[in-house]
């Protein structure tokens, strides 16, 4: 859609909810084939890496649609870690590491309890190691997403309060 010049606000939500439903079915299967010792872990993590995620695209959406702006848009001002997870349309080695964890992280939880995966793919620990550390930096741009929107909200909230 993008080469094609043919994005919409709706397609965009679609692509957003569509990779958040796949990362979150995901991660509802590893936890529901982990180990039962690492069963609560997993869910724990699990919980919280899908909450995370669905506030962070509530947080995005919000804040670009009260900006009229896309939320990729105007990274000029923040953290360097997010401008550089940013920059270049994720093609930089933070933007690499922080979408493959995003997308592999689950992926390698769920295969940890198969050994049709880890029996199979070479070097499954140091990729799974990897997807980790990628979730990991994506973890902490998606908390200042919330966080930033967070106090976005507070101020807005602030400023109306004031008028009144």
């Amino acid at each position: 859609a993008r080469q094609l010049h043919q994005t919409s606000s709706f397609g965009v939500f679609l692509d957003i909810t569509a990779d958040n439903i796949l990362r979150t079915t995901v991660w509802i299967a590893a936890a529901s084939t982990a180990t039962p010792a690492s069963s609560p872990i997993l869910s724990v993590v699990a919980c919280f890496v899908m909450c995370l995620e669905w506030t962070t695209m509530i947080c995005t959406q919000v804040h670009a649609a009260q900006n009229n702006s896309h939320w990729k848009q105007a990274r000029a001002g923040d953290p360097w870690i997010i401008r550089r997870f940013f920059a270049n349309n994720f093609r930089t080695p933070l933007g690499v590491l922080g979408i493959y964890g995003l997308f592999a992280a689950n992926l390698f939880a769920y295969g940890s309890f198969h050994p049709v995966f880890y029996d199979n793919i070479p070097l499954f620990d140091v990729f799974k190691y990897l997807a980790y550390l990628g979730r990991l930096v994506s973890m902490v741009i998606e908390l200042w997403f919330c966080l930033s929107y967070a106090s976005f909200a507070l101020e807005q909230e602030t400023a109306a309060n004031q008028t009144r």
